[in-house]
């Protein structure tokens, strides 16, 4: 069986088959001013310091950082000459090393490059239409495993 994308099962099973889902909150204004504050307090390198003073995990408070401090980050559509280049950079450095080929691209960042190579790149990947077969599995599998899209997108 030909394997599909972990975002690509999260959207089937989500789209198709749930009835909603729970979303973290979006971050308040009153918490971008004090990301600010704590971030210029410890800098843009003490996570676990800022995520202390903002009841958010690390990785919300440094992502929540990227978005709102870096202009030069493209949050837009990918082109053709930075999926090319993705494609090369994976060759040179596999597929481990995002931060890396994220420093080789510069308008995007790690987490980027991993999503657009494992969810459109990788030519390992089935963007096929859906069989009956793998909605049956996908909503076994969800039933057995939860909301762990990855080891799901095993069983495809």
């Amino acid at each position: 069986m030909s394997s599909r994308s972990r975002r690509a099962c999260t959207k089937r099973r989500k789209g198709r088959f749930s009835r909603g889902t729970v979303q973290k909150p979006s971050w308040t204004k009153e918490e971008e001013e004090k990301l600010h504050r704590v971030v210029k307090e410890f800098g843009s390198n003490s996570w676990p310091s800022v995520s202390l003073h903002l009841k958010r995990s690390e990785g919300e408070c440094q992502r929540q950082w990227q978005q709102i401090k870096n202009p030069e980050l493209v949050k837009g559509p990918w082109t053709q000459t930075e999926d090319e280049r993705v494609i090369d950079l994976v060759q040179n450095y596999g597929v481990k090393r995002w931060s890396l080929i994220a420093k080789h691209l510069l308008s995007r960042n790690g987490k980027q490059c991993r999503e657009r190579w494992h969810n459109h790149l990788n030519p390992a990947v089935k963007k096929s239409g859906w069989t009956l077969q793998e909605d049956r599995i996908i909503c076994q599998a969800h039933s057995m495993l939860g909301n762990r899209w990855a080891d799901m997108s095993k069983l495809m």
